[in-house]
């Protein structure tokens, strides 16, 4: 992965690239899937554990490349809404391309888009922040 940003891959394919930085790639508490019960006449709690199930992940991101035009980083924004559902591994580059963390049994569940500007003194003339969504799923 050459370029800095997020990619989500499903087997061996990339579903999609989003350029940019990625500010926090902060991990969520897994969710554990426990029932309570309690019998008739007597005291306390019985739980049944069934382990992990999964955690939702918030990817805050400045969305940025060498666009050169609004549509051109609207398209890009929009074209990764159709992989909401899919399942495949999240992987993150810092500023020089390196790969920093890789996630795997992700669901893409979409991406909101917080603000859409203009500045061309950074050099990146089109850019946007915003949050990719996934829930990874327990294996």
């Amino acid at each position: 992965m050459a370029t800095p940003g997020l990619l989500f891959a499903a087997n061996g394919t990339t579903l999609f690239q989003m350029p940019g930085l990625v500010m926090e790639p902060a991990a969520a508490q897994w969710e554990h899937q426990i029932k309570w019960t309690s019998a008739f006449n007597l005291t306390g709690k019985t739980g049944l554990y069934g382990g992990r199930v999964n955690r939702p992940l918030e990817v805050p991101m400045a969305i940025y490349s060498a666009w050169s035009t609004a549509s051109q980083r609207d398209n890009v924004l929009l074209g990764c809404e159709q992989y909401a559902g899919r399942v495949g591994t999240v992987t993150f580059a810092n500023p020089a391309g390196t790969v920093t963390e890789t996630w795997t049994n992700c669901v893409f569940v979409g991406l909101r888009v917080e603000r859409r500007l203009y500045s061309p003194v950074t050099g990146h003339n089109y850019m946007a922040f915003g949050v990719l969504m996934f829930d990874q799923i327990a294996s």
